[in-house]
């Protein structure tokens, strides 16, 4: 992984590890001799700019909270770690129980109410007998604790009737949880309650996420008869907003393309650009490129391919601090082909689709499209978002340099600037973008090599064609023999047929059990079949770091069957 570079100007608020880096390259950087870094960090500490240091400072937490994640007996928050049994005991506790009753507590009005547990915290602690529960370590663990026990209320569903709860920050005074009644905006109701959205930020300036959106006008006879837009949010942090949008006929007469109010708060007031590709629709410039207006829960004045069919699925994604929207269609393996209309190529959706035509598509002649579950951040720093993946392969192909046999790459700060815009200078959506393309070289979509003079990594896209085949062969050979490979494997768990005289281990029936219930859900069958064991999932290929592969069990649960 590139280093983060300097000019990256600021850091997230909300990115621990990026913030931490940034103080020890800085104003701290003395402390480095001080602390329990290895010691050829700290022993010609000349050598190495502020981009190596923050690097060298990321991946040392990084490793420390995954080791946390995983040590038994623990449980996380952030990257902080308790003993889970002191965790478990601090839920049953009377300042608990205040705790829970005070932030499950709503708004008037239906508004939303955030509660910070640091005061919150400091109130009942210092009018009870141990006013000293805030100092020192023993404040930080009991803030943690709260943070723990309110996950567990939450995700086990044990709220009161009609209320949604989830966390707004994680860091801010020990926390921020949002508390409202049901229901909650489309925005809200798809986003996993514990993953930090920063919704609290943007409405403290005025705008209202969560709150029913006003009423609309009356729909025209168009619009009635060509549905609506269907948006889903597919992914949603403080730095990134991703979402998948199937446009209705009225939209795609109208010039429209819906986000929603919701959505739309989120995003920096003013008019936005859209970057518009229609997948294998060549456009003109003045349609890829588009300056669009906000009219209420959409953006107008969008100029349509005329190729785009009504119930089209578009990917659409934005930096939640620029201006910039990024929008792509996906091309289907099998086009379709409908009588009275044509072949389609591209995912859409079939209801808006015979809507819009007043056609029926055939039954049976391509999978029913189903859009990624919502993106979970807890267990790793800026995690791979896999709704990512075509936007970057389109960005690569329009803005990369060119490269062997028609190839494009970038490195991932570029890549980042060709997605969201350059004014979007944030270091934590640049690893997020990072960490992305790690994970499509890992799976073979893209390859991966060392930058020059110790720059940042770039990430190469290669076209299907005979030529490019080949010189990326050559190439990763070529590298194989002085570093990692351009591009590594993923191997999928899989069952392997052992010799007549071994049986499986006790570890690999159980390792089976546990994956066959991940990727299928507590009804699989979790017996191994006679004669086989268990094989782990794993990289082939030698090469530093495991990215993360979220979208791997979804692979598999079509595929399990043939392991």
């Amino acid at each position: 992984m590139g280093a983060v570079p300097s000019s990256w100007g600021d850091i997230s608020a909300r990115d621990q590890i990026g913030s931490f880096a940034a103080y020890l390259t800085g104003p701290a950087r003395a402390l480095l001799d001080l602390g329990p870094l290895p010691h050829w960090l700290t022993s010609d500490s000349t050598e190495f700019s502020d981009a190596d240091v923050a690097r060298l400072i990321r991946t040392a937490v990084e490793c420390l909270a995954q080791i946390m994640a995983t040590a038994p007996g623990l449980r996380t928050w952030g990257l902080y770690a308790r003993p889970a049994a002191e965790a478990a005991s601090f839920s049953t506790s009377v300042t608990f129980q205040e705790v829970w009753r005070a932030v499950c507590r709503p708004a008037p009005g239906n508004r939303a109410r955030y509660s910070s547990l640091w005061p919150l915290l400091d109130a009942l602690v210092r009018e009870g007998e141990h006013g000293d529960g805030l100092t020192g370590v023993a404040g930080a663990a009991l803030a943690i604790d709260a943070n723990l026990a309110l996950a567990d209320v939450t995700t086990s569903r044990q709220l009161p009737d009609g209320i949604d709860l989830r966390v707004d920050d994680l860091w801010q005074h020990a926390g921020i949880w949002r508390a409202q009644r049901l229901p909650v905006d489309d925005v809200l109701r798809e986003l996993d309650p514990l993953t930090p959205a920063g919704i609290g930020f943007m409405e403290s300036r005025g705008s209202r996420v969560g709150d029913p959106a006003p009423p609309a006008p009356s729909a025209r006879s168009s619009e009635a008869e060509g549905g609506a837009s269907q948006v889903t949010v597919v992914h949603i942090d403080d730095e990134l907003i991703v979402l998948s949008v199937a446009v209705s006929k009225a939209d795609l007469t109208g010039g429209r393309l819906r986000l929603t109010h919701a959505v739309l708060d989120l995003l920096p007031p003013g008019d936005l650009i859209l970057q518009l590709h229609h997948d294998g629709s060549p456009h003109a410039n003045d349609e890829a490129e588009q300056h669009v207006h906000r009219h209420q829960d959409t953006v107008r004045v969008v100029s349509w391919p005329i190729a785009v069919p009504p119930g089209l699925h578009l990917t659409v994604a934005a930096a939640r601090a620029g201006r910039r929207l990024v929008a792509t269609s996906l091309r289907l393996a099998n086009p379709v082909d409908v009588a009275g209309f044509g072949t389609v190529s591209w995912e859409f959706d079939e209801a808006l689709f015979c809507l819009g035509t007043g056609l029926d598509t055939p039954q049976g002649t391509r999978q029913s499209w189903q859009p990624w579950a919502p993106s979970v951040a807890r267990g790793s720093w800026r995690p791979a978002v896999a709704a990512l993946e075509h936007l970057i392969v389109e960005a690569l192909k329009r803005d990369g340099d060119r490269g062997l046999a028609d190839s494009r790459q970038l490195d991932g700060q570029r890549l980042t600037a060709a997605l969201f815009g350059p004014d979007v200078r944030s270091a934590a959506l640049l690893w997020t973008i990072i960490h992305t393309c790690e994970d499509m070289a890992v799976l073979g979509l893209l390859t991966q090599t060392a930058g020059l003079s110790r720059g940042p990594d770039v990430f190469t896209w290669w076209p299907s064609t005979p030529e490019a085949k080949e010189a990326r062969a050559a190439a990763e050979w070529r590298d194989s023999g002085s570093g990692p490979p351009l591009s590594r494997r993923w191997i999928r768990p899989q069952r392997r047929r052992l010799p007549p005289e071994q049986r499986p281990s006790l570890k690999a029936q159980l390792d089976y059990a546990r994956w066959r219930v991940e990727v299928e859900g507590v009804d699989a069958d979790t017996a191994l079949p006679p004669g086989t064991t268990f094989v782990h999932g794993h990289l082939k290929g030698s090469g530093p770091g495991k990215p993360w592969h979220r979208h791997v069990p979804q692979d598999l649960e079509g595929n399990s069957g043939n392991g």
